[in-house]
């Protein structure tokens, strides 16, 4: 068998990793949020854990990097750095 013939015969095999669906807040400029740690694409709704309790929702709006940038569709009170964000399920 050559190489081409064992790559097509393994490759239906093979998993796709999940993607990585939480980071951390590295920065926060105004009102536009950096975080680091994880992979959404532009329009994925964010939640932001932050101290209050309440999430906040936030959007991908750019990226550079490995890192995202994020607008907040909520107020942005209580993020601190280092505060956990996931990708939403309203985005999936």
């Amino acid at each position: 068998m050559n190489f081409l013939n064992h790559v097509d015969h393994v490759l239906p095999s093979l998993e796709q990793p999940e993607p990585i669906v939480h980071g951390r807040v590295s920065r926060v400029v105004g009102m536009t949020i950096e975080a680091r740690g994880m992979r959404a694409p532009i329009g994925a709704l964010c939640e932001i854990h932050s101290q209050s309790g309440n999430p906040i929702v936030a959007e991908v709006v750019g990226f550079h990097g490995a890192n995202l940038a994020l607008m907040p569709v909520t107020e942005l009170h209580g993020v601190e750095p280092g505060a956990r964000i996931h990708r939403s399920a309203m985005s999936d």
